[in-house]
């Protein structure tokens, strides 16, 4: 991550059909990410989680590849602490013939099965109820605050399952 510059990102798009936020494209080596600037934390180890804070943007590493994108949506109320530092994400999601759909921190769950149909799976993890959806290859999941129902974080990564009925 030496020489990478920051960049003034604003806004994020991510891609449903190329599986890709700002043009970096899940299953990209580390070094596609250089595109998003330099990253505000780094995880340690040989595949180093890149954490984006002003824009609410995780991208995932592993085997040295980007393996998803997660977007915090409400920081103050995830349980890890360096959670905390990330700013409220927002995201276009563009992709298969439909209209832009931002998820924002006021998108409630129920915006998403609007858009997507019903999830593949729904379970509990933490204090968050969890939502699976597969699109065209994505695999996209929701964590919503069970009270409220709003979206409080989202996961993007490639669909490892496809024999699932994918909307």
């Amino acid at each position: 991550m030496r020489g990478w510059t920051p960049k003034g990102l604003l806004r994020l798009a991510y891609d449903l059909d190329e599986q890709s936020v700002n043009g970096v494209p899940i299953g990209a080596a580390i070094e596609a990410a250089r595109a998003l600037g330099r990253p505000d934390y780094l995880s340690s180890g040989p595949d180093p989680d890149m954490s984006y804070y002003r824009l609410g943007l995780q991208v995932d590493c592993y085997e040295g590849e980007i393996v998803g994108f997660r977007l915090v949506l409400d920081p103050v109320g995830r349980a890890v602490r360096r959670d905390h530092s990330f700013h409220p994400g927002r995201i276009i999601l563009r992709g298969v013939g439909a209209l832009e759909f931002e998820v924002s921190p006021a998108t409630h769950e129920r915006d998403f099965i609007a858009r997507f149909g019903q999830p593949v799976e729904t379970r509990t993890v933490g204090n968050d109820r969890v939502q699976t959806f597969l699109v065209v290859g994505n695999c996209i999941e929701t964590f919503h605050d069970p009270s409220t129902g709003l979206v409080v974080e989202v996961e993007f990564a490639a669909a490892a399952d496809t024999t699932q009925p994918e909307r």
